[in-house]
């Protein structure tokens, strides 16, 4: 089956041929489309094309017997129905947050934009587009409203993230030691923009500081003409 498929990574393409027919998928367009869980992906016709191919009756003993073997191979699992995890299931403690409103502050916005809520009390914002239809708009909320778990107003709100793979702690080797690297220094022009960035991130909480590990201390030494100041990171 695979003999007549040419797969172009630089182009992106996949390229399927069926007697006459050329059948071209685009990967690159293919995932700007948003995925929809309505869709149909796949139909199982391989029983009627080999019928339809081989001519072969499906009353035939001979092939009930093998669709019977084949059942019996079981060669797709499902995955077990419970499955124990280390971590908190973290599904309880994000429909608590889901429900609580976000505590945040509305800035202006462009005239092609506005505000929109996704309950009565008008506590969930999000921004859409403020040339919208009011059937239009009416639809796009429905669907927000139905998906509203996946949309995070605080950082609680993210769900199925497992403690080891992020949180504010960095993980040593059992024998791991931290080890003091040279002072880097930069131009004060770009000291300045780091400084103004860093500080920027911190206020609407992308990032953090980190308190406990050995490898960030709290304070650095800085040398000056005058002598030696400890000054804060």
């Amino acid at each position: 089956m695979t003999t007549r498929t040419k797969i172009d990574v630089h182009a992106g393409t996949l390229s399927m041929e069926f007697g006459d027919t050329l059948v071209q998928f685009n990967i690159f367009q293919a995932m700007k489309h948003p995925i929809e869980d309505h869709s149909l992906f796949g139909i199982d016709l391989i029983d009627e094309l080999v019928e339809e191919c081989l001519q072969l009756d499906s009353s035939n003993e001979g092939i009930s017997n093998f669709a019977k073997d084949i059942d019996s191979i079981g060669c797709l699992g499902s995955l077990p129905e419970e499955v124990d995890y280390d971590e908190s299931d973290p599904k309880e403690s994000n429909d608590n947050s889901s429900s609580l409103p976000p505590s945040m502050e509305l800035k202006p916005l462009p005239s092609h934009l506005k505000y929109a809520y996704l309950d009565v009390e008008q506590q969930f914002p999000i921004i859409i587009a403020s040339n919208l239809h009011r059937e239009q708009e009416d639809k796009l909320l429905s669907v927000l409203r139905q998906h509203k778990k996946a949309i995070g107003w605080k950082l609680s709100d993210l769900s199925r993230i497992k403690p080891s793979i992020c949180m504010y702690r960095i993980l040593m080797q059992e024998e791991g030691k931290p080890i003091r690297q040279q002072q880097r220094r930069m131009t004060l022009t770009i000291l300045d923009v780091v400084k103004k960035e860093v500080t920027k991130l911190l206020t609407i909480g992308i990032i953090c500081l980190i308190s406990n590990s050995q490898w960030v201390r709290p304070v650095q030494v800085v040398p000056k003409k005058s002598g030696m100041t400890v000054t804060k990171n």
